[in-house]
């Protein structure tokens, strides 16, 4: 992972924390993680040492080009800005969705309507952070529409992650809806919400985390008449 890790977006965040949980020696650590920025560097350098007569030629005809090569990255530039504006804008729209609190989460399941509960975390959110709400089915964003095919379209549906503003519950709840599925709502304040309000908590064992997308659908069970009160573990 720390040899691979720069050439993925994310990851070489996600990386370092995740090794170290895994206890990975400091030594073993600092060799591959060296081993791993200096295969990003070479490869850049390898690849404008390879294309170098070509990024010569393509600076040349730049150059020849002037004003015209200027307003075609202008052009590129504008047309580059305006569909971030536009997955922005998506977004915020997507955000503005109808939010259940955990309280109404709560007392949904205490009154018997069992919703089902959903946890859109990653595999690696969930190997650092192993809390889980009693019941819910383990998925991702790729991997929530696999997850929930056996369930009607007419279920309740409550997605919860523990990013900020609730961003990947959102997009999951935006594509179910997409699918069908017209009652779903993501958890206002994803787990740690939950947490803090003092409601029944679960642990995943390591291993079920690191399979948690492989795993099969678990119905939720609804939580006991003390859910209010935090589960011993």
């Amino acid at each position: 992972m720390l040899l691979v890790a720069k050439f993925v977006p994310g990851l070489s965040t996600v990386a370092p924390p995740l090794v170290g949980a895994m206890g990975l020696p400091v030594a073993a650590f600092v060799l591959l993680d060296g081993l791993g920025s200096l295969l990003w560097a070479g490869a850049a350098v390898g690849l404008g040492y390879a294309f170098a007569a070509q990024i010569d030629e393509v600076l040349a005809a730049l150059e020849q080009a002037g004003a015209l090569a200027m307003e075609l990255l202008l052009s590129l530039l504008a047309l580059y800005i305006a569909a971030k504006w536009w997955q922005r804008r998506r977004l915020l729209l997507a955000l503005r969705m109808a939010r259940i609190s955990v309280d109404e989460l709560n007392q949904a399941i205490t009154d018997g309507r069992n919703p089902v509960v959903v946890d859109v975390r990653s595999e690696a959110a969930r190997l650092l952070d192993t809390r889980v709400i009693p019941g819910a089915l383990l998925a991702d964003l790729n991997g929530v529409q696999r997850v929930l095919a056996d369930v009607p379209p007419e279920r309740e549906l409550v997605i919860y992650c523990s990013c900020p503003n609730e961003v990947s519950a959102a997009k999951a709840a935006k594509l179910l809806m997409a699918l069908g599925y017209r009652r779903v709502r993501p958890l206002l304040g994803g787990l740690d919400a939950w947490d803090a309000a003092g409601y029944a908590l679960a642990w995943l064992p390591a291993a079920a985390s690191e399979t948690a997308s492989d795993a099969a659908p678990r119905a939720p069970e609804p939580l006991s008449a003390g859910s209010v009160s935090r589960s011993a573990q």
